[in-house]
């Protein structure tokens, strides 16, 4: 089964907040969820490429069948994509298909 996901770290003292504002887009929009959001949690690392680095944080994950929409939980990742690195520099084959399929929708 083909699926479009993605994962998102939050300070884990706004996780409530986060999945709360999830559910409001959600409802927002009337789209069937394939998949219920997922949460997990992180204690600070002193691991300096960590998203977790000198913080404690909830990954927040989704999951969506891919024949359903998906396009609009990546459009906001693109934007901010394509302002902090203009110039591809994290850039590689595989991110430049998956972001590309996402960007399209736009």
């Amino acid at each position: 089964m083909g699926l479009r996901e993605g994962e998102y770290p939050v300070p884990r003292d706004t996780l409530v907040d986060a999945l709360r504002e999830l559910g409001c887009q959600v409802d927002s929009h009337g789209e069937a969820d394939s998949f219920p959001f997922g949460a997990r949690f992180a204690a600070d690392y002193d691991i300096r490429l960590s998203l977790a680095h000198e913080r404690d944080v909830a990954h927040i994950a989704f999951h969506q069948y891919h024949r359903k929409p998906h396009e609009r939980w990546f459009q906001d990742f693109t934007a901010l994509r394509a302002r902090l690195d203009p110039a591809g520099m994290f850039a590689g084959p595989y991110l430049d298909r998956v972001l590309r399929q996402a960007g399209a929708a736009r």
